[in-house]
This record gives structure tokens, sequence and C-alpha cells, in this order.
């Protein structure tokens, strides 16, 4: 009998063990895009092959099992499905349904996949570890690459915009590895990984990501709390003065010079129908008031705008872009899922009357990377960006961790 039982606990481990690598390997792979960064790998389609391991590694453990089909989970599913509903209504329905299958089922899909590795706090923190180091692939790439005249990117789906909105947002992630961790090697890892990407939104020359990185810059300055020492401070500080002194930063001092002149492009001709983000925020608004329910159909903003305009155009809002590919009820679920993140980031009480240090300091965390995000996604459009659902993870992970 003990026998038996041995060897059910060894078949399960080994079972767990596959499922860990799956998540490891995908997380590895939708964030980095090791394919796009490198051509020679293009053809062996790493994307759809650690999507369909992580798959197979989730219903082979019977991780289905494990998912609790409950608060955030149930607005993701009803999320899906109303995408799949606004298709017919499309302005272009082949074009919705393309994007509906490509792009948020698959995100949506991947939340589940992950779901259940984020349940134990251990796996949790490795989680996040796996994030950071993704990321870390790609500010390596981008800092280090062959560098020309103006703003720097990396890669062929990520303009500086979309870079500088990724490494805000996971910024306060790599801080937190930074100050929760032990050993000086480790502290000089994830210290220095954090200068890096502090230096790489900078290079992007994105004004919604600095203004989002300086954001969360203040409110760690200012935050409360033993969980943030006066040297953390001080260290805020002192990076903030180098890199805004830096040559890195005179992009982004150019560019928000033509904005308080009235000369940016996102200001100026607004009447005339200028393609600036205040014009195109105008005609969005404009557009889905003539389709309040459904909406034009998953990523389809683009190409009702490209008709108003006469080429091809992207809102520059997730809001907005929320709002009009999917109407009311989209930007409703798109907002309910954002504010699941805000209230588990900001809960005091755990059950059972305990405080873990550990658990209160990432929650700080999230709420930071949370801020970050909605203001980079004020000016961008990537309302279906895979940050969305590795916030809900990491809120849904604290809420189990809180509990257990």
């Amino acid at each position: 009998m003990n026998y038996i039982v041995a060897v059910v606990n060894q078949e399960q481990n080994k079972s767990g063990g596959l499922y860990r690598w799956a998540v490891w390997l995908s997380v590895f792979v939708f964030l980095a895009r090791p394919g796009e960064l490198f051509p020679v790998l293009a053809s062996i389609h790493l994307g759809l092959l650690s999507y369909l391991f992580v798959a197979g590694a989730f219903f082979f453990t019977n991780g289905i099992g494990q998912v609790e089909w409950k608060g955030p989970q149930k607005i993701m599913l009803f999320w899906l499905f109303w995408g799949a509903v606004a298709i017919p209504f499309s302005v272009w329905p082949s074009y919705a349904f393309e994007q509906w299958w490509t792009v948020l089922f698959i995100n949506v899909s991947l939340f589940f996949f992950w779901l259940p590795i984020v349940c134990r706090q251990d796996q949790l923190i490795t989680f996040i570890r796996a994030v950071v180091l993704g990321i870390a692939c790609l500010v390596i790439l981008m800092l280090t690459g062959e560098v020309g005249e103006g703003r720097v990117s990396v890669g062929y789906m990520y303009d500086p915009n979309d870079m500088a909105m990724i490494l805000v947002t996971v910024c306060p992630l790599v801080l937190y590895l930074f100050l929760q961790t032990s050993g000086l090697l480790y502290k000089l890892l994830w210290g220095g990984l954090f200068s890096a990407v502090v230096l790489a939104v900078l290079k992007t020359g994105s004004r919604g990501g600095i203004l989002a990185l300086a954001v969360a810059l203040l409110v760690l300055l200012f935050r409360s709390g033993k969980d943030l020492r006066m040297w953390h401070r001080g260290m805020v500080v002192a990076l903030a003065i180098l890199f805004f002194m830096s040559p890195a930063a005179d992009t982004v001092k150019d560019r928000w010079k033509d904005v308080l002149s009235g000369e940016d492009y996102n200001i100026a001709q607004v009447e005339e129908g200028g393609g600036g983000r205040l014009s195109l925020w105008l005609s969005a608004v404009q557009l889905a008031a003539k389709r309040p329910i459904f909406g034009v159909g998953v990523k389809n903003s683009q190409t009702a705008l490209g008709e108003e305009y006469g080429e091809w155009r992207t809102v520059h809002n997730s809001f907005l872009e929320m709002l009009l590919d999917l109407g009311l009820p989209g930007l409703v679920l798109f907002s309910l899922l954002l504010r699941n993140i805000w209230q588990s980031s900001t809960r005091t009480k755990i059950d059972g009357g305990a405080t873990l240090s550990v658990v209160s300091f990432l929650k700080f965390c999230l709420r930071i990377a949370l801020v970050a995000y909605l203001f980079s996604a004020f000016f961008l459009s990537q309302a279906y960006s895979i940050l969305l659902p590795l916030l809900l993870l990491i809120s849904y992970g604290i809420q189990k961790t809180e509990v257990s």
C-alpha cells in the first residue's frame, strides 16, 4: 500500500513539474517574443508550440480542476463571450473573428492556463520572476542593440510606446524582487535590472511612459509605512535625478517641450481633423455613440477610424478602444477587471488576523504597477495586452495567499 502511495505521489510530482515548466516557457515566449527578436527562430512558431505545450500540461495535470469559476474568472469569460457576440455586428466581421481568435481568446485562455501556478506564495514569487526575466531579455536587447537616431525599441511587434508601457508596468515588480530578496548577488541582479528598466523607458522617448514612470516614482517616494525605508526612498530619488539628467532623457524633454508649447501634433489641428490623439479621441467617441451596444468588433476600431480618416488609424487610448470595439458592455467588463486588481492591492485584512509583510509589500507594488498601466493605457491602444491577465494573475495569487 505504501508503495502504491509513493508511486502516485511520484507521478503527481512529475506531472506538476511538467506543468510548471510549461508555464515558465509560455510566460517567457509570450513576453520576450524570441521568435520576433531572432529571425532564425521565426519558422519554429515558438508561440504556437508553447501555447499547445501549456494547454496540454494544463489539462493533463487536471489544472482545470483547480480553477475557481468566480470573480475575475467569470468576468474574463464574459469578456471573451461578448467579443464573440459582437462579431456579426462588426464593420469587418472576418477580421473581427480573426482578432477575437488570435488575440482575445489566446490571452483569456493563457490567463486560465497560468491560474493554478499562482495559488501558492512560493510559486507566485517564481511566476513574478519569470515575468521579470522575460522583460529583462527585451531590455538587454534594447539597450545593447544597434541604436540609430531618435527613439529606441526592440522587435517589430513593440514600438517605443508599447515598450514603455510594458516596462513601466513591470518596473514595480522588479523593485519588489530587489527589496524582498536576500543575498548580495541577487540584490545586484534585480537592482541592476531596475536601473536598466528606468533607463530603457527614457530611451523610448514615450511621453506617456515617462509620465507613468514619474507617477510611480512619486508614489514610491511619498509612500508611508515600514515596508519602504528611508534608504529606499533615497535610492529612488538618486535614480530619478541621475536618469533625468542623463543624455537618455533629452528626447523626452524635447517631446514635452512641444506639448507645452502647443505645437505638438496631438494638440494642433484638432478642429481640422488632424491625426493627433485629441482628434482621434473625439472621432472615437462619435463613432462609439453610433454603436453603443456591440461596438465595431474586436480590434476593428483601427478599421473604423481608417474609414473616417482615409487611412489606418489607432485610437491611442485603451478605454476608448474597448468602448469602440465592444461597446459599453465591453468597457464595463474591462473596467471591472481593473477594479478587481485594485481591490486586491488595497485590501488590508487577512483571514486569521495575520499580516504578511511579503504579501503586504507585493500588494503595494501591484498597486503601483496598476497605476502605471492605467496612465500608459490612457495614451495607448493596448486594451488586449497580455499585461492585464498578468496583473490579474498576481492579484488572484495575493488573494489565495492571504486566505491559505
